[in-house]
């Protein structure tokens, strides 16, 4: 029997990806692209995650739930509900593929 989590992912997500292209002056600038729409789940960081990523990734301000098959990267942009989180870290997978767990950081206007 495969387990899923579909039930739980109750947020409707845009992920986004950035590259490179021509600004018309001999350089380039970085821009960010919808390349998906996804279900996930966006969940304020708990202690424990905290305390599992160290020092290092203090930054860190959600956990973001997605199913396993999504294509979803470190250095993606996800948008929701108005909000934008700047995905950071992998965490540990479960043993049993049943969702996507990465860590990150909402990107404050200002």
């Amino acid at each position: 029997m495969t387990r899923s989590i579909g039930h739980l992912l109750i947020h409707a997500l845009t992920i986004q990806r950035s590259s490179s292209v021509d600004n018309g002056h001999g350089g380039f600038e970085e821009v960010y692209a919808d390349v998906a729409a996804v279900s996930g789940r966006v969940n304020p960081v708990t202690a424990k995650d905290l305390a599992s990523l160290g020092k290092e990734e203090s930054r860190v301000t959600h956990a973001i739930y997605f199913q396993p098959k999504e294509d979803v990267r470190i250095g993606d942009k996800v948008q929701f509900d108005g909000r934008e989180f700047f995905l950071r870290v992998k965490n540990i997978e479960p043993s049993i593929p049943i969702y996507r767990k990465i860590m990150a950081e909402e990107i404050q206007e200002g």
